[in-house]
C-alpha cells in the first residue's frame, strides 16, 4: 500500500486502526517543505485569514476544505466531498499549543480527523488525527494555502434550485441534482444533472463573473432540458449575487437565470 493511500485513510472518518507512519516531534519536522523549524507565528496575526486546499479522501476525489481563522480564535470550516452531494460546515472555537506552532479546533465530532493543523509560512498543514506530522512525499495533499478570493462563493456545495424563473423538480428521470463547486484557483466543477462539467471562472467589482474553458462529459440521459439550458448560461452570464444563502447569476439586468442554494450536512 503506497504513502498517499495510506494518508486517505488516515483522513478518512472510518480510519478506526490509524497508523501514522511517522513519529516526528512537532517542533522539529523534516518536511523537505516547509522551514526546517517551526517558528512561533501566534503573534504575527498573518494566521486571521482564509485558507484552502484538496485534502484526501478514502471513497471520492478529493475533499475541498476552507478555513477561515478570526482574531477573536473563532473559525468556520467548510468541507465538500466531491462526486458526493452537500457541503459539511462546522463553527467553534480553536487555540494554540504553548509554543504558537500548532492550531487545535474545537467542535470537529470526528475523530480529531481534521482537527490539528501547524501555520506556517500563510499555510496550514494538516497533521494526524495524534497530532504528528506527515511523511514528505504526504506533505503537499495535506497544505491549506492562504487566500485573497470572494469566499462567500468559493468552497460550497450550491445546489441548483430554479432555472429561467421555473422551480427544479428533481424526479426519477433526472439522474443527479445539477450542482457547481467554484474553488478559490479559479476552476469550478459540478453537474449538469446528467453529466459532470468543469472549467474556469473570474470574477470583478463584487458582481462581475465570467465561465471559460468548458469540459463536458458526453453521456445521454432521458432529460436533457435542465443540461442544455444550463450550458447556455454558463456561456452567456456576466453578473451573480449571493443574498440569504442562494447564488443567482444573470445576463446584465435581466431577471437571475439561475438560482442556487447552499447545501450543508450538517
Amino acid at each position: 500500500m503506497n504513502s498517499f493511500i495510506k494518508l486517505t485513510f488516515i483522513i478518512s472518518l472510518t480510519a478506526i486502526f490509524i497508523s501514522c507512519k511517522s513519529k516526528k516531534e512537532i517542533n522539529s519536522p523534516d518536511t523537505g517543505m516547509i522551514l526546517p523549524k517551526i517558528e512561533n507565528s501566534k503573534n504575527s496575526e498573518t494566521w486571521v485569514a482564509v485558507f484552502f486546499g484538496k485534502l484526501p479522501c478514502a471513497d471520492c476525489s478529493g475533499i475541498n476544505t476552507q478555513i477561515t481563522l478570526n482574531k477573536d480564535l473563532t473559525y468556520s470550516m467548510i468541507r465538500t466531498y466531491q462526486d458526493k452531494k452537500g457541503s459539511f460546515k462546522n463553527f467553534g472555537k480553536f487555540e494554540w499549543n504553548e509554543k504558537g506552532t500548532e492550531i487545535n479546533l474545537h467542535n470537529i465530532n470526528e475523530g480529531g480527523a481534521f482537527q490539528h493543523y501547524i501555520f506556517q509560512d500563510d499555510k496550514l498543514i494538516l497533521l494526524s488525527p495524534q497530532g504528528e506530522i506527515f511523511e514528505k512525499e504526504d506533505m503537499e495533499s495535506v497544505i491549506l494555502k492562504k487566500i485573497n478570493t470572494d469566499f462567500e462563493l468559493t468552497g460550497k456545495y450550491w445546489k441548483l434550485i430554479e432555472l429561467n424563473g421555473n422551480l427544479i423538480d428533481y424526479n426519477s428521470e433526472i439522474p443527479t441534482e445539477a450542482h457547481i463547486l467554484f474553488n478559490p484557483d479559479g476552476t469550478f466543477s459540478g453537474s449538469l444533472s446528467c453529466n459532470r462539467i468543469s472549467g474556469t471562472f473570474s470574477t470583478e467589482n463584487n458582481f462581475n463573473i465570467k465561465f471559460s474553458q468548458l469540459i463536458m462529459t458526453k453521456k445521454l440521459c432521458i432529460d436533457m432540458s435542465i443540461e442544455n439550458e444550463l450550458v447556455k448560461i454558463f456561456n452567456t452570464t456576466d453578473n451573480y449575487s449571493i443574498k440569504d444563502n442562494q447564488l443567482s447569476i444573470s445576463r446584465a439586468r435581466m431577471t437571475p437565470l439561475a438560482r442556487f442554494e447552499v447545501v450543508y450536512m450538517n
